[in-house]
């Protein structure tokens, strides 16, 4: 049964899915397996977008990617963009969430009408003319704080070596946040509620709550770990207490 498995997965990855996966890696880490940069980012978009293996999701995932990778553009250019993918522009409002949860504008205002999908007879949405969209600061603004996800940029770790897979070059950043409170290097102004041991003061956040030793009760010898009471009076009870039994 597992050969079974393992032969239909095969088969379902070598139909395209490597490719996809190989493309991801590379826009991610702005290189290639083989440590060449990846000077043209927009051609090699364009080179899997000539399959027809991949679907509606998978392509708006290397879209939202090619996003981060630009600092953002303007929206004539995401036009252009959907339409080389194949992908309608009634999906341009998921490019405007995507500004919303890194509160900066990676699409640059431009008033362009659309319909939102399945939905004819209503107002058309005018992604270039969102007030909300307007309102959020520009992308190099906070550039620094969001590209640190991003390997592409070099301010990641470099974990690539010899033995790491072709598609499995990417990790996590929560692999770099485990490493930088493990190791007590977290940035003080982003992890301000993290408490160190031994750290008074964190980030003007007043003293840390004291775990030591020190003046504290200990639970009354009568009670045991089996459960079980003694039937001897604890120390710190008055002489006129009844003996539990």
């Amino acid at each position: 049964a597992v050969y079974h498995v393992v032969e239909t997965c095969m088969a379902t990855f070598t139909k395209g899915v490597d490719k996809l996966c190989e493309v991801e890696q590379d826009l991610v880490m702005g290189e290639n397996a083989q440590g060449e940069p990846i000077t043209d980012p927009m051609r090699v978009l364009v080179d899997i977008f000539k399959y027809d293996f991949t679907s509606v999701e998978e392509r708006l995932r290397l879209l939202f990617i090619f996003t981060l990778i630009k600092e953002g553009f303007e929206e004539a250019h995401l036009d252009k963009l959907l339409d080389c993918a194949q992908v309608s522009r009634s999906f341009k409002p998921l490019f405007a969430s995507l500004s919303f949860i890194m509160h900066s504008q990676l699409i640059q205002s431009n008033p362009v009408t659309i319909s939102l999908p399945g939905q004819t007879n209503i107002p058309q949405y005018q992604l270039g003319r969102c007030v909300s969209l307007q309102r959020l600061p520009p992308f190099s603004s906070v550039s620094k704080t969001i590209q640190t996800y991003l390997p592409v940029k070099k301010k990641r770790v470099d974990r690539v070596n010899v033995s790491s897979y072709t598609l499995s070059r990417w990790t996590p950043y929560i692999l770099d946040i485990m490493e930088q409170a493990i190791s007590g290097k977290l940035d003080k102004s982003r992890f301000g509620f993290v408490v160190a041991k031994g750290i008074k003061d964190v980030c003007g956040l007043g003293n840390a709550v004291d775990t030591s030793s020190k003046d504290f009760k200990k639970p009354s010898a009568r009670f045991h770990a089996s459960g079980v009471l003694s039937s001897r009076p604890s120390p710190s009870l008055k002489s006129s207490s009844p003996i539990l039994h």
